[in-house]
């Protein structure tokens, strides 16, 4: 006796072959859909991307304008269409700049400063300096010691300048008003400080010690103290900074007010 077995129903198979064109059509609208979207989004980020740099490009330096940049690590790509017109970089404490990176600053002669902890948030304010590190002509890099200081709580500036002359210009400047402290590094120190001595915002003595620190502070007002780097420890320059900045800045002596001005 023979059995019918059941036959498969051949409707949805049917169905499905006569929904193939509609399903194509709607899976190619979904793909062209999702790659429109994308590549809007492509083009609105390189749109932002464009504008930053833009910006970047034409505002972020203008004639005689400090540049801030809040980088970890400045190297030459860094700086790669920044400095037109800019007269100085100001970067965080503790950041790396490259030889390569410094060597383009210094032919150009546009000042290294270390500044606060995002430049580019928070620009540099002389009235808030607590200490500026200055270099003039010397192979020193002061970042270290300017790092230490600042983990320390002081404000650092850090000035390099290929002279004592013209460091000396800037310092008279930067410690006119209000008054505040400063440290040359330099390969003459006594010179320094007799040049700095005829200028009437400075008040200049070489410390080789806090010892000698305090006897120029006490006696003279110090605002200014000369060290030659080469001679001197790391050590022994960061506990004369320490030192000086806990003192704070003096006014000059009575006696001497009228002499030195």
């Amino acid at each position: 006796m023979e059995r019918n077995e059941p036959q498969p129903d051949a409707a949805p198979d049917c169905e499905t072959r006569r929904r193939e064109p509609e399903l194509r059509a709607t899976v190619e609208a979904l793909v062209r859909q999702t790659l429109a979207r994308l590549n809007n989004e492509q083009n609105t980020e390189r749109l932002k991307t464009d504008r930053s740099t833009n910006q970047t490009r034409a505002g972020a330096s203008p004639a005689g304008a400090e540049l801030a940049i809040p980088d970890r690590l400045i190297t030459l790509a860094t700086l790669a269409g920044k400095l037109a017109g800019a007269r100085a970089v100001v970067v965080r404490p503790g950041a790396v700049v490259t030889p390569a990176a410094k060597e383009l600053l210094w032919d150009k002669k546009i000042e290294l400063i270390v500044g606060s902890p995002d430049p580019a948030a928070c620009p540099r304010r002389r009235q808030a300096c607590g200490l500026i590190l200055a270099v003039a002509g010397a192979s020193y890099d002061p970042a270290p010691l300017a790092a230490a200081l600042v983990r320390e709580g002081a404000t650092i500036e850090i000035m390099n300048r290929p002279d004592p002359i013209t460091t000396l210009e800037a310092l008279a400047d930067a410690l006119r008003n209000p008054p505040g402290l400063a440290m040359l590094f330099t390969g003459e120190p006594a010179a320094a400080a007799c040049l700095a001595n005829r200028r009437p915002e400075l008040r200049a003595a070489v410390a080789g010690s806090p010892a000698e620190a305090t006897a120029a502070i006490d006696s003279l007002g110090a605002n200014l103290l000369v060290a030659d780097p080469a001679k001197r420890t790391y050590w022994e320059l960061l506990r004369i900074a320490r030192h000086f900045v806990a003192r704070g800045p003096q006014p000059c002596p009575s006696r001497w007010r009228e002499p030195l001005q």
